[in-house]
């Protein structure tokens, strides 16, 4: 059964959701601890999707200047194109609708753009490396 829940970051929880951000993201870089906890680690909300009680995927959610700030969406390879990153994307805009948050952002690498653009996410910006894994990225807005 797949189940989305917020977590805590002294959650066990949180744990696995870190090791999936890693292997998804900052894999074999000697500072991906680091690379995670950022300025907004803290005070982002954590979700997860759980199936079995075994995180499957996971997403961030800060807010920054009145705007929701999607980051670090992972789903473990063994679950992609299985409808996990869409309950996770579904569920932080559903948070920033109850907070009366108008407008979503995110950075998507650029092999993840057609996924957002399905949630009528829209490209703002140019194409640039990300600072943290110089992996190429564009900047995405959504007016709920």
């Amino acid at each position: 059964m797949i189940q989305l829940k917020l977590i805590h970051i002294n959650s066990s929880e949180y744990k696995t959701a870190v090791a999936l951000r890693i292997a998804a993201f900052f894999k074999d870089m000697p500072n991906a601890e680091a690379l995670i906890n950022d300025a907004y680690e803290a005070q982002a909300e954590h979700i997860v999707c759980l199936e079995n009680d075994i995180v499957i995927g996971t997403g961030r959610l800060h807010v920054a200047n009145g705007e929701g700030v999607i980051s670090q969406m992972a789903v473990a390879v063994s679950h992609k194109n299985k409808g996990v990153g869409t309950c996770i994307l579904k569920k932080c805009m559903a948070i920033c609708k109850a907070k009366g948050i108008t407008t979503v952002t995110l950075a998507a690498r650029c092999t993840a753009l057609a996924f957002y653009k399905r949630f009528n996410f829209e490209v703002v910006g140019e194409v640039y490396p990300s600072k943290k894994t110089g992996i190429l990225h564009q900047n995405m807005i959504l007016h709920l």
